[in-house]
């Protein structure tokens, strides 16, 4: 998982499937949109899933876990 010093307005997921709009007609851009929230989705779900001591050493408090694994997985 992406994690920074500061990650106050910022998702705590992130190196999986890169989300970016497709270039190529509607169905590309909504099976891209498909992937995107499936990536996210399973991030979410391993976050979840983590130790609490191995969340603390990728320093990560409980309450930033919490706020995001609350998270739908259409949003970012």
């Amino acid at each position: 998982m992406t994690t920074s010093q500061s990650t106050a307005g910022r998702s705590l997921v992130g190196n999986g499937y890169v989300c970016r709009p497709a270039r190529r007609g509607i169905l590309a851009a909504a099976w891209q949109t498909l992937l995107c929230w499936q990536s996210r989705a399973a991030q979410r779900a391993h976050l979840a899933a983590m130790e609490p001591h191995m969340r603390r050493d990728i320093g990560l408090a409980d309450a930033e876990v919490a706020q995001e694994v609350r998270k739908p997985f259409w949003l970012p």
